[in-house]
């Protein structure tokens, strides 16, 4: 009975010290040609192309040292930076099989996402890897290496993110609007050397601030005159000027037809803000008013008027919505910097 209780414990060991190469293995220890699935150096890349087995498709390439989505829009920095770190992270989970090596490339040529990696402006991939199904223990998918210096290797593997224990395949995401950067004004107050802000259906509450230095001045755009400083409320300029750091549209506004979009863009805007930067870059936003559904205390609809929640914006030609609760707050007029209201 003890022999048998020693050989049980023995065995298990083994099984246990197996158990750890085997995985410690499929962690981190693959190596070959057909295995080199990371990214060696991102700031190489300058172009990443994925594309689904339907025809959808996101070209992101770097252009003066900016990413862009299409060729149209500024990419996000924050989808950039985890798409870059996670090609640095990619590493062999598990192989596949033998018996079911067949059946995994079958599955990989019907199901794919493709995503080529293109260096120092290169005009063809050196490197493009295939995107399969998950495992089935989620910790990876099932991927195959394509290089231009060896081709398209033979086995298949499951291939995860170090340090992360999930999926990969929503990392390659295509939709456009999902990659576009959001941002309109990204600036600490010592970056701006002006903004100007116009109403003009209301033009005596525009105003423009004007800074050298640590020098501000207030003026009327409409007139052209500086408002005497003994007036100005210097708090009040410090303060509002540091609104700018982070301001965001909230998405495209895709629901209106072209004629809709057009006949917003042709009316008078509610608003109109350009902030020059110490670099001399000028970015200006229109805001319109937005019709909504008005509702009382109990939020009932009560009939239609002014939408508390959204303008409509045009942003460097794109046609956004805008949350209140964001650009509200840049909606000073100039009787909020005097110190005394004239």
């Amino acid at each position: 009975m003890k022999s048998k209780l020693i050989l049980t414990l023995v065995l298990l060991a083994i099984a246990v010290v197996a158990g750890y190469f085997y995985f410690s293995k499929s962690n981190s220890t693959f190596h070959g040609d057909d295995t080199a699935f990371a990214v060696e150096n991102i700031d190489d890349l300058t172009r990443v192309f994925i594309a689904t087995e339907h025809g959808a498709t996101a070209d992101l390439t770097l252009e003066n040292g900016v990413w862009y989505i299409n060729g149209k829009h500024e990419a996000q920095s924050f989808s950039m930076d985890m798409l870059l770190n996670s090609l640095k992270d990619l590493q062999v989970e598990a192989p596949v099989p033998a018996k079911a090596k067949e059946n995994m490339l079958r599955s990989l040529a019907v199901r794919n996402k493709k995503v080529e990696l293109y260096k120092n402006n290169e005009e063809t991939p050196y490197k493009t890897i295939y995107v399969g199904e998950a495992s089935q223990m989620l910790n990876g998918n099932l991927c195959l290496l394509e290089t231009r210096k060896n081709g398209r290797a033979e086995n298949p593997y499951y291939v995860g993110k170090k340090g992360h224990r999930g999926i990969i395949a929503p990392i390659f995401f295509v939709k456009e609007t999902d990659w576009m950067s959001t941002r309109v004004f990204a600036h600490q107050p010592k970056q701006i050397t002006s903004v100007e802000v116009s109403y003009p259906q209301m033009s005596e509450q525009s105003f423009a601030i004007e800074k050298s230095g640590d020098n501000v001045a207030l003026l009327n755009p409409v007139s052209g005159e500086k408002i005497p400083q003994s007036k100005v409320n210097r708090l009040a300029v410090d303060q509002y000027l540091k609104q700018f750091a982070k301001i965001h549209f909230e998405t495209l506004d895709l629901d209106l037809t072209k004629n809709q979009r057009d006949s917003i863009l042709n009316s008078t805007p509610r608003a109109t803000i350009s902030l020059t930067s110490t670099g001399q870059k000028t970015t200006t936003i229109e805001l319109y008013q937005k019709e909504g559904i008005q509702r009382n205390v109990e939020y009932k609809a009560i009939g239609k008027g002014e939408d508390l929640d959204y303008f409509y914006g045009n942003y460097e030609g794109k046609f956004v919505l805008c949350q209140r609760y964001v650009f509200d707050k840049l909606l000073y007029g100039r009787d909020n910097f005097l110190l005394t209201k004239r």
